[in-house]
């Protein structure tokens, strides 16, 4: 099976229940949420019906805190996650960033066992990605996969500045081994829409996976503005058949702006709902009974800052997605008080999924968490 995950951003507003550590093994004591595991609803419905839940468990001490080194010695982000020869492979976002800085973020590595403990596999960065104009400020990596001839690859988008929430253009790096070197492509893999298109101002949050038949599909999220005010980011999907050239899924009955050279495949949910502003953050894993994704949405609280919260849909083609009334399976609010990204993959009979926290909105340094609970 192909393990892919996605990370995801944005910030909280609450207190956490304890203090952030730079250890890396997880305490015994958990809190328990509930995650639906199948659902209905499609993109554009409103309908849900009640499905089974399953626990899914929270680890309150850190997997990975910040590094001695000062490459990733402030500010953690979970990125791409790949099963491969019985290890778990995390190459995640690593930042000094202190206030302002706009120094570049880079990209290190992790592995485990067991998707518990994680140890650095290098004690410096893979790569940058600074060696090509196109990327912009820094890149955040989100997904990864290893190709049909042993390469390993990696999806990013690119940002304006360190960690930014509004994303540029999606690209990708590759390997022939984890620990590099790593080549970065010379041009994106996707680009901007056309001005007023849904994708037109920003790309992020490449999640990619292979189909049996060699096709690849990647899942993404992109916007116009996407402000609170006015909110529009929704998740889109392309497909390649070499993981280089890619191509936008298009409606062909919609033909005008802003669908008129592509079309999102899950849109938000009912007027009030927990996801009625904005999805996000797709981060999709091959079931036994299709697809399941993992996204994110967001509403401000009574304090400074955003509640952010998490959702499953499943699929059985990978193209019509189902909602679970059971949603939001998690929530920040009250447990962290700053989170920026997640990433989520199967491993080992356990779905995963990995969010880097903080204690407030305040707080310059963070850690990485993991949520866990039996795969369907």
């Amino acid at each position: 099976m192909v393990l892919v995950a996605a990370a995801c951003g944005g910030d909280d507003l609450t207190t956490t229940t304890e203090p952030l550590a730079t250890t890396q093994a997880p305490t015994s004591s958990t809190t328990t949420v509930a995650l639906a595991s199948s659902s209905t609803a499609a993109p554009s419905s409103t309908t849900t019906t009640e499905a089974p839940a399953a626990n899914f468990a929270l680890d309150f001490r850190p997997i990975l805190g910040p590094g001695e080194p000062l490459w990733d010695s402030n500010f953690l982000v979970p990125g791409a996650l790949i099963g491969w020869d019985g290890l778990l492979h995390l190459f995640y976002n690593g930042h000094d960033i202190q206030g302002s800085s706009t120094v570049r973020g880079a990209i290190g590595l992790a592995t485990s066992d067991d998707g518990k403990f994680f140890g650095r596999a290098l004690d410096e960065p893979l790569f940058d990605a600074s060696e090509e104009a196109w990327t912009d400020a820094g890149i955040v990596v989100s997904s990864g996969l290893i190709l049909d001839d042993g390469t390993w690859a990696l999806f990013f988008h690119t940002v304006s500045r360190p960690f930014s929430q509004r994303g540029g253009v999606i690209g990708r790096a590759t390997a022939e081994r984890p620990e590099g070197p790593w080549t970065v492509d010379t041009s994106p893999l996707l680009e901007l829409g056309p001005e007023g298109a849904w994708d037109g101002s920003g790309l992020s949050h490449p999640s990619v996976l292979q189909e049996a038949d060699g096709t690849y599909v990647m899942y993404y999220d992109a916007h116009i503005r996407d402000e609170d005010v006015n909110p529009d980011r929704f998740i889109g999907m392309a497909t390649s058949t070499d993981g280089a050239t890619w191509t936008k899924h298009d409606d062909a009955s919609t033909a005008d702006v802003p669908f008129a050279e592509s079309d999102p495949i899950f849109g938000v949910g009912p007027e009030g709902g927990w996801d009625a502003l904005r999805v996000q953050h797709p981060s999709v894993i091959a079931t036994a009974d299709g697809y399941a994704m993992l996204y994110m949405s967001n509403h401000k609280g009574s304090q400074p800052g955003l509640v952010w919260e998490w959702g499953v849909a499943t699929s059985s083609d990978g193209m019509a997605w189902e909602r679970s009334e059971a949603d939001p399976f998690w929530s920040t609010k009250g447990v962290f008080g700053f989170i920026t990204s997640s990433s989520f993959v199967e491993f080992k009979g356990e779905w995963i999924m990995l969010v880097d926290a903080a204690g407030s909105i305040t707080t310059p340094a963070n850690a990485i968490f993991r949520l866990v609970r039996p795969a369907p």
